[in-house]
């Protein structure tokens, strides 16, 4: 995974998807020494690094590494480092999902007036919404009576936005929940009378 997202990092950087297919690579100059060829499918690409012995499936085991560390004064208290090789993409993911998380949290503080405002329009109570705003935005609020907010920081978020998108979904979540544990009591419900049937009929 991390071998081909690396190869889409670097297909995206350098635009080397086609315009009418974004799924086929127009190689580059290094891509063509590579595969020895103009165009490719992405979806091929693992498949052509195998084929060329560019990359060999890890072995299943886990890679177990023991330390025996033995000191001659017993009270005495060892330290050792060891230095962990991490992909120069892992950080480019961190960067990004923090960029994101970021984007969100800015886009729902400037969006929680309006939210606000929509709320108390439709006759809710001042201290009940600024309580479920807050819940909603630090992702505690996932109950049905926190639907109409979280449809309302949708509402209030810029059209196309990430924190338009994640509010519906959260809504959506809040259905989800209060609909499955309906069904959970449902189900508990009708278990508990079959068991007092069959212990009324042994």
């Amino acid at each position: 995974k991390d071998l081909s997202s690396a190869f889409f990092y670097y297909i995206q950087q350098h635009k080397l998807m086609d315009e009418r297919e974004p799924s086929v690579i127009v190689c580059d100059k290094t891509f063509e020494s590579l595969f020895e060829c103009e165009r490719l499918n992405f979806a091929d690409l693992r498949q052509w690094l195998v084929s060329k012995h560019l990359v060999q499936d890890a072995s299943k085991d886990p890679i177990e590494v023991t330390y025996i560390i033995l000191s001659e004064i017993g009270e005495d208290q060892l330290s050792f480092d060891i230095d962990v090789y991490v992909p120069s993409l892992f950080h480019y993911r961190c960067r990004q999902i923090l960029r994101r998380i970021k984007q969100r949290e800015f886009e729902y503080t400037s969006s929680r007036t309006r939210a606000r405002n929509w709320l108390l329009a439709a006759r809710g109570h001042e201290d009940t919404i600024q309580l479920r705003l807050k819940e909603c935005v630090t992702g505690k609020g996932y109950t049905t009576d926190h639907i109409p907010v979280w449809l309302s920081l949708a509402r209030a978020a810029a059209p196309k936005s990430e924190a338009r998108t994640a509010a519906q979904l959260d809504a959506r979540i809040c259905f989800l929940l209060d609909r499955a544990e309906h069904h959970a009591r449902t189900a508990q419900a009708a278990w508990d009378v079959f068991h007092s049937v069959q212990g009324g009929t042994t």
